[in-house]
């Protein structure tokens, strides 16, 4: 058989192979043993478990995203994760409008003669009265024009952060 081949292969013709001779598909398949089921399981489990690692890591990122922006304010005082971000909220500005109504409350204690007399330039307590609210009246514009800066800003940075991930 084997120099019927090798004649036919010098002729150039293709031998005719009887069937014993072809490979089986069965044959080239690996023999399922029960070694093999066990690690089938054990991929599974495997790979749920890097699925559950993958979501938990994911998940903590996030969390820790919004925790990255810590205000010197109490947390409380603002309402939305942008609010922390940008620093400012409506109850945050009445927090610090508060404290510093509070610090100008107290009474300044002087001792003595030691510190000079204020100049009120010959204005009345009422004109003095009228410009500090002028300028409570203008700082308020100014803070809410910061604010409103603020957001823009804070809106502008992350559409671009969004242009750059495309």
């Amino acid at each position: 058989m084997e120099k019927e081949i090798a004649d036919c292969l010098l002729r150039g013709d293709m031998p005719i192979l009887p069937p014993e001779s072809f490979v089986k598909p069965e044959d080239l398949e690996p023999k399922e043993e029960s070694g093999s089921k066990e690690s089938e399981e054990d991929l599974r489990r495997k790979r749920k478990l890097k699925r559950k690692q993958y979501f938990r890591r994911q998940q903590l990122r996030k969390e820790r995203e919004k925790r990255l922006y810590i205000p010197q304010t109490p947390s409380v005082l603002f309402n939305t994760y942008e609010e922390a971000q940008t620093g400012f909220s409506r109850k945050n500005h009445e927090y610090l409008v508060q404290q510093r109504n509070e610090e100008k409350s107290q009474p300044q204690v002087s001792e003595g003669k030691d510190q000079p007399p204020l100049d009120l330039n010959g204005k009345t307590e009422e004109e003095l009265r009228a410009l500090d609210q002028k300028l409570e009246q203008r700082v308020k514009e100014l803070e809410l024009e910061h604010d409103q800066l603020r957001q823009t800003i804070y809106r502008l940075k992350n559409q671009l952060k969004t242009i750059s991930r495309m």
